[in-house]
């Protein structure tokens, strides 16, 4: 999708970006932002757009979100992205000295996790889940919807069929399929619960996951740092439930804040 500021017509482009033009004629550099998940882009990208600091410094930006196992060093190591949204221990597995080129914006921690179920008497048994299905993130490195529930359901010694387990590309279809009954099950944040039309069933997979951090480059202006952290408070008020802690660099806290 492509945005001019100030105007309202939306034109497509492709499924897994969105971008808009500040200044097409100012030899300016692109503001890209590798992101986890397509949540909130359309509110991330306006904000960026029309923040003075972006527009004084860049000429377009750029939100992306492939698949999360098409992260490498190259892009990174030629600057091809200002921010990335990872967990550290994978973000330093693409790239052990990360810290060459990038800092931690803010890591977002305090974050809790819990099988949901639609039918009552959730228990993480053999006997409960034998005629379930699980849906999971079709990604690898997907923390809380790949890694956790499924060294969840091996630290119970429970072992599902293949058929059991349902793989899904993105959280958008996952969340979808556990509201339209396609699946038993599903972990996620406490946030799911709030947004789900009809009561559901919990238990705790882990109290204290580290939710995502953002990492940006050392070149990044000042000032557009705290405009990234300003483009990221509607997805911040998606995990209020969750209790999540914010922590900011003291450098980030006494210019932002």
């Amino acid at each position: 999708m492509l945005i001019r500021p100030g105007q309202a017509q939306i034109e497509l482009d492709r499924y897994d970006q969105v971008s808009c033009i500040i200044d097409e004629t100012a030899e300016l550099p692109t503001f890209t932002f590798l992101t986890a998940s397509s949540l909130d882009v359309d509110k991330i990208i306006n904000s960026l757009c029309h923040h003075p600091a972006i527009q004084a410094s860049y000429s377009k930006v750029k939100v992306l979100w492939p698949p999360r196992e098409s992260l490498s060093a190259e892009p990174l190591l030629n600057g091809e992205y200002q921010v990335v949204w990872s967990r550290e221990q994978n973000f330093a597995g693409v790239l052990p000295n990360y810290k060459n080129y990038f800092k931690t914006l803010i890591k977002v921690d305090g974050y809790k996790v819990y099988w949901y179920s639609h039918q009552p008497n959730l228990e993480l048994t053999q006997a409960f889940l034998q005629d379930k299905k699980i849906g999971v993130l079709d990604s690898k490195v997907s923390h809380s919807h790949y890694i956790l529930p499924l060294s969840s359901l091996k630290q119970a010694n429970i072992n599902l069929a293949t058929e059991q387990i349902v793989h899904y590309p993105d959280g958008l279809s996952l969340y979808a399929a556990f509201r339209h009954g396609e699946v038993d099950m599903i972990s996620s944040g406490a946030w799911l619960e709030s947004s789900l039309q009809r009561p559901v069933h919990k238990l705790l997979i882990d109290d204290n996951a580290v939710a995502f951090s953002l990492f940006i480059s050392l070149d990044t202006p000042k000032l557009a740092q705290c405009a990234m952290l300003e483009a990221m408070k509607p997805v911040y008020s998606v995990f209020e439930r969750d209790l999540i802690h914010l922590n900011l660099p003291d450098d980030v806290k006494e210019l932002c804040y």
